[in-house]
């Protein structure tokens, strides 16, 4: 006679039983939740359009989920379905906008007005003392004005309130004439490129500037100076610690925790179509003398490191980080890739023929800039429209 189970026996098997039954329910979650994220965009749904104006004194500049207008008499953001964030009224000849995370400044190019915004409502308007040549801001809430006054230059650094933070000089005949600048997102870091003429000789010169506790142990602040053969003309932050100059034929990183230090130099030997700069890293998009072949798009972290390169016979106009990933675009369509060279999206812009495309989120939305009107869309996995 067969021996009876105990109902503690009973109750082992059905809890096992049910684990198992779960075991299979998250196995199953969890390949549709890896599939939904892993398999590629198929379409796209219109979120939000709207007509807008282009013309001289007008640009449109991507701004957290959306972007900011600028004309000569105020800056509008305005969030991708269409919400207004914020709007500064102002009078200028020539505004030149410096956005940095939620932050913004504008500044009068050749005048001497700076307005200044938080994101949040808060808005301070700065006469500076000499014209404005350029402007630069921060995630701190901090911007860089640079400035002449015919003979000398300064350069400015001021809170969101508009309160001189720190303020550099620098006499032309002496030092040479200032070029362009780039601040750290945490403001505490200043780089400025140089042209110095030195009798019939000219050179560049790039200065790196602490104004944290490690720069108040150095003269004038100065952590570093490198000296090149040829000025220039472009230099960037990548974050908080890193940073980059672009020569005419090459780009130089730089290390920059406290004290500056030169990493890795890329050489091109063809003409740069592009360049994207965030804080990922860089995207330089070369033109290709290879057969068949009309550019060659690379993506580099921080630190100078190659990440990914693509090939393509298709005329494009840029690429850059779209999040984690790589956005290639031309006027009617675009591709998105991942870094393994996996396809995350592949199509058209439904008819639209843009002007120019901006990552809305970074994951799956787009800002398509076309002739009289922004559009947003959002890739779906599914029917258009999904």
């Amino acid at each position: 006679m067969a021996k009876e189970e105990s109902p503690k026996s009973k109750k082992r098997i059905v809890i096992l039983l049910l684990a198992v039954v779960l075991l299979g329910v998250l196995a199953f979650v969890g390949y549709r939740i890896y599939r939904h994220i892993t398999d590629p965009y198929t379409s796209f749904a219109v979120v939000y359009t709207e007509d807008i104006v282009y013309g001289e004194g007008i640009d449109y500049v991507p701004y957290l989920d959306g972007y900011v207008r600028v004309t000569r008499d105020g800056a509008e953001a305005v969030e991708s379905d269409g919400l207004r964030l914020w709007n500064m009224s102002y009078i200028m000849n020539d505004p030149s906008i410096a956005i940095c995370g939620k932050y913004a400044s504008v500044a009068d190019i050749g005048g001497h007005l700076v307005v200044v915004t938080d994101g949040m409502g808060n808005v301070s308007r700065v006469e500076m003392p000499y014209r404005i040549e350029e402007v630069e801001c921060s995630l701190a809430g901090v911007t860089a004005v640079r400035m002449n006054d015919a003979s000398d230059d300064y350069i400015r650094l001021i809170d969101i309130a508009g309160e001189k933070i720190a303020e550099i000089k620098t006499v032309e005949a002496k030092d040479g004439f200032p070029v362009d600048i780039a601040l750290s997102y945490d403001a505490k870091k200043l780089l400025t490129s140089y042209l110095v003429i030195e009798g019939e000789n000219s050179s560049g010169w790039l200065t790196f500037y602490n104004f944290g506790d490690v720069g108040q142990n150095h003269t004038n602040n100065i952590t570093g100076i490198f000296k090149y053969d040829t000025v220039v003309p472009v230099v960037k932050f990548l974050g908080k610690n890193s940073a980059c100059a672009f020569f005419d034929k090459e780009i130089r990183f730089f290390s920059v925790p406290e004290v500056p230090s030169e990493g890795k130099k890329l050489e091109f030997n063809e003409y740069i179509i592009s360049v994207s700069a965030s804080d990922s890293g860089l995207v330089v998009m070369e033109n290709s003398k290879e057969s068949g072949i009309h550019s060659t798009t690379r993506a580099y972290d921080t630190a100078g490191n190659l990440v990914f390169e693509s090939k393509s016979s298709n005329e494009l106009k840029g690429a850059m980080y779209y999040g984690k990933n790589l956005l290639f675009y031309n006027e009617y369509a675009c591709q998105i890739l991942g870094k393994d060279g996996k396809v995350v999206y592949n199509g058209n812009y439904g008819g639209i023929a843009v002007k120019a495309i901006a990552p809305a989120n970074g994951r799956d939305r787009l800002l398509l800039f076309e002739d009289g009107k922004v559009t947003t869309i959002r890739l779906t996995k599914g029917g258009k429209g999904e």
